[in-house]
């Protein structure tokens, strides 16, 4: 029973290797730093209403449509270790996003519309770590997560008036993320697409002057990011 008990063992031991490089397991992590950039496209349906109705409104309503299209770029910076045997990245990123339309429009007693447009601009600036989880051939899927300083960048325009109220304010913003890096694609440069999910929070505009304030809750996106990461000595 000792002699099975120790050839099984040892029989697992020597086909670790095998079994790591079918693409189980990443078998031999792809150490040091690395550098990129991303393009990115998402999509959001955060819920749109006012904190605090224009004066003389008689009826509210959401004006925009959802998903609402976002788009923006971003870069990263990271380094490639193993800890508890897993090949895991340490990266640092930041981006930019834009999103049009979100907006509410407002009613007095007459029925007249007051059209209240949003535009939303996001810079976020992320801490994120990522592993290596599955290693094929090709390149490799990870998994990982992040957390970062979100800041969001509200622009609210009164249509028939032009005129508009702003505010910025700073998220706590956590997120998930999977991917696929395909080695090699171009010379040493490899390519990555990615699914990313941030979440910031609910945030506000500025205040008009008559006392409107509209209101954003649960904003979030769901990203596809499209990038090129070029390693530094690997």
């Amino acid at each position: 029973m000792k002699r099975l008990a120790l050839s099984l063992v040892l029989g697992t031991l020597l086909a670790g290797p095998a079994w790591a490089q079918d693409g189980l397991v990443h078998p031999s992590p792809d150490s040091g730093w690395y550098f990129g950039a991303r393009l990115v496209a998402g999509a959001s349906d955060e819920d749109t209403s006012f904190r605090t109705f224009p004066a003389g409104a008689a009826i509210v309503q959401e004006d925009s449509y959802n998903p609402q299209e976002n788009f923006g770029a971003g870069a990263m910076v990271g380094y490639g270790f193993t800890a508890w045997n897993i090949p895991l990245r340490a990266e640092l990123s930041g981006s930019w996003m834009y999103r049009h339309d979100a907006d509410m429009r407002a009613f007095d007693g007459v029925g007249t519309p007051t059209l209240y447009q949003n535009n939303l601009a996001i810079w976020d600036i992320r801490a994120s770590l990522l592993a290596d989880v599955l290693h094929f051939g090709w390149g490799r899927f990870y998994i990982g997560g992040g957390l970062g300083a979100a800041r969001l960048e509200s622009e609210v325009e009164i249509e028939a008036t032009g005129v508009s109220a702003n505010n910025s304010e700073w998220k706590l913003s956590p997120s998930a993320q999977a991917g696929l890096l395909f080695d090699d694609v171009v010379g040493d440069f490899d390519i990555e697409l990615a699914y990313r999910f941030r979440w910031f929070g609910d945030t506000e505009s500025g205040v008009f002057a008559d006392g409107a304030q509209v209101d954003y809750e649960n904003a979030h996106i769901h990203e596809v990011m499209l990038g090129v990461v070029v390693p530094i000595g690997w």
